[in-house]
């Protein structure tokens, strides 16, 4: 149970994760219980979603058809980007994110907040309990790209910038098996998120790359995946992925790759006229 993270973060948090944070006092009983009767409305959604989740998870990557203005994007990162935080774990060099939207207040906090430790900063609850998302200190300086995301789509989850160091790697992993997201087979056939990405400063050899399998891979294990989907995103484009299977991120280049990231997600997609367009 000491893996589970903040519920928040998980489309289907398992009621025994809710149940877990309630005993440890770090959620209510009211809060608990929104979180459980979430989990049930998913459940019954994606069953609904079900021929489109299987359609779309046999899709590595998918290309989403929205103007943006890069320059902007641009300067608004100039302006956040001594706010990185150092996310010490899950690349060979470590890797970068500056909060713009979140459940928090501070971008300080993300750190902690992908951790799983020392969760001692204050979330806020809405009157029936469930968690209030905010544009943090840096988002309201990035007021385009919040903008934008939230013309995408009306539930975008976290937005962060986040970067790579050059000449470094995110290792091959699953969001299947986070501990934050699904926990059990049952809760992963439902998975019905995907993280979209919008370059902003780049170079040609990074590349991500989507492999044919989601089972997970222990680091300690140093095996490589022999099929897989690579692909590089050039700044203009915005590309969502297949989280479900092992996938890995490669800066090859002597530059700092930064990138707008979100998770959007096609529960109930029918009902979500701004997001089902990239479906």
């Amino acid at each position: 149970m000491k893996n589970y993270r903040l519920p928040e973060y998980s489309l289907m948090s398992p009621p025994e994760a809710n149940q877990w944070y309630y005993e440890q006092g770090k959620i209510t009983k009211k809060t608990r219980d929104w979180f459980n009767d979430r989990t049930e409305e998913v459940q019954f959604l994606a069953k609904a979603s079900e021929n489109k989740a299987n359609e779309l998870r046999n899709i590595p990557f998918y290309d989403i058809d929205f103007p943006i203005d890069h320059a902007r994007m641009k300067e608004e990162l100039l302006k956040v980007i001594h706010m990185k935080q150092d996310i010490k774990r899950g690349a060979t060099k470590g890797w970068f994110c500056i909060s713009l939207y979140d459940i928090i207040d501070k971008t300080e906090d993300c750190v902690t907040l992908h951790s799983g430790e020392n969760e001692n900063f204050k979330i806020d609850y809405h009157e029936d309990g469930s968690p209030v998302w905010k544009i943090t200190d840096a988002g309201k300086k990035c007021p385009y790209i919040i903008d934008t995301i939230m013309k995408m789509t009306d539930m975008p989850m976290r937005i962060q910038f986040r970067s790579l160091p050059p000449d470094s790697i995110i290792r091959w992993h699953t969001h299947l098996r986070l501990p934050q997201m699904a926990s059990t087979n049952k809760y992963n056939e439902l998975y019905h998120e995907f993280p979209v990405h919008i370059p902003v400063i780049t170079n040609k050899y990074v590349y991500m790359m989507v492999s044919d399998t989601e089972e997970h891979i222990f680091q300690s294990e140093n095996r490589s995946v022999k099929n897989f989907v690579g692909r590089h995103i050039t700044e203009g484009e915005i590309v969502g992925f297949n989280a479900a299977r092992n996938h890995q991120v490669w800066n090859g280049g002597d530059e700092e790759r930064w990138h707008v990231f979100f998770y959007a997600n096609f529960i109930g997609y029918d009902s979500n006229p701004q997001f089902r367009r990239f479906l």
